[in-house]
């Protein structure tokens, strides 16, 4: 996703679709908006003088078109992207001797989604994939899209257990984690007040963010919002160019993110992190709604974003229901043996 931040906003750019047939080319436009985590602003031309008109004065960053003329005539104007939707399926075709990339337009729309990443992530182009491939160090993220699973334990163990090897920073991102008034101090700032300051670009923002950075156990961590209402407004990559931030800004091997609802589209965390951790259900409702989940994102189009996210299967544990509030009860808990556990077997 290639973007410029100026002035703590994000300016997005420009996907165009432009085919005769209006139909399609709205559909497409409709899916990629509303289905596909992409960060442009979509646009429909079906007149080719109406398009040339557009890029004669204006930047676009992706083009889908099958006219000749135009793949023809396409450094006359700043288009960085260009994707044939060509009504023919092509074998052997080399695409790398080509200015454009010839999609199949009658293919799943998922596929189309898949070849636009794979060919718009080359080059200067920026995504989330991008971005995975220059961070400075690691993020692991534990979601779930049911409740009560232990999701946030889990979190904090993995952060007290590489903690003891590595800088690690713990982020929650729950509207209300529970941890406020027991195991997290609270400071002086927050979670907000830190992005507060990254959007806006404060002076001597590190040295800020360190003031607010609280330690536990292994591991540090940053106070979780007061007011789940003073983030809402923030887009998914800002929070993933936030994380990249954090651990080359900071200093950190790894982030640890307790990925929950204060953020849109949470999914969209997924194409950033190492590996995302996802509790099993325990119960037959809980399993129904996780299947949903899994089939959701394959149908909307997601089910990329899954590839690096892994089952665990959390035991029960006692101390765990009676209410163990401290790191140190839960180092020894049953919760602390299998995440060591799983820490080892993945080499971290």
């Amino acid at each position: 996703m290639k973007m410029i931040f100026w002035g703590g906003i994000f300016i997005r750019k420009t996907c165009i679709i432009h085919d005769s047939d209006e139909v399609y080319a709205y559909r497409l436009m409709n899916y990629l908006k509303a289905k596909a985590v992409l960060p442009y602003d979509f646009m429909v031309f079906t007149e080719k003088s109406a398009l040339l008109e557009y890029l004669s004065v204006n930047e676009t960053e992706v083009l889908f078109t099958n006219d000749e003329e135009i793949l023809f005539r396409q450094k006359e104007w700043k288009v960085h992207k260009i994707l044939k939707l060509s009504e023919e399926q092509f074998g052997d075709l080399d695409c790398e001797s080509l200015e454009y990339h010839p999609v199949f337009k009658y293919q799943s729309t998922e596929n189309i989604v898949k070849e636009m990443l794979c060919y718009c992530t080359e080059g200067s182009f920026y995504s989330a994939t991008g971005q995975k491939e220059t961070l400075k160090g690691h993020i692991l993220g534990v979601y779930s899209p049911i409740g009560r699973c232990h999701k946030t334990t889990f979190s904090l163990m993995l952060a007290n257990v590489l903690g003891k090897k590595y800088r690690v920073l713990y982020l929650n991102l729950e509207e209300y984690t529970g941890l406020k008034e027991g195991l997290l101090k609270q400071s002086a700032g927050s979670l907000s007040e830190v992005m507060y300051m990254y959007r806006r670009g404060f002076p001597g923002l590190r040295n800020r963010t360190q003031d607010m950075i609280e330690h536990l156990g292994k591991f540090d961590y940053i106070p979780p919002v007061e007011c789940p209402d003073d983030v809402a407004d923030i887009l998914p990559e800002e929070w993933t160019t936030f994380l990249g931030y954090l651990l080359e800004a900071m200093e950190y091997d790894f982030l640890v993110i307790d990925i929950g609802n204060l953020v849109k589209k949470p999914w969209y965390f997924f194409e950033i992190m190492d590996t995302v951790f996802i509790p099993e259900a325990q119960d037959e409702w809980g399993k129904r709604k996780l299947k949903e989940f899994f089939d959701d994102m394959k149908t909307m189009g997601r089910g990329i974003l899954l590839e690096n996210s892994t089952m665990i299967n959390i035991p029960e544990d006692e101390d765990l229901e009676k209410g163990m509030v401290t790191m140190e009860q839960l180092e020894w808990s049953t919760m602390g043996s299998f995440v060591r556990k799983v820490v080892n077997e993945r080499g971290l």
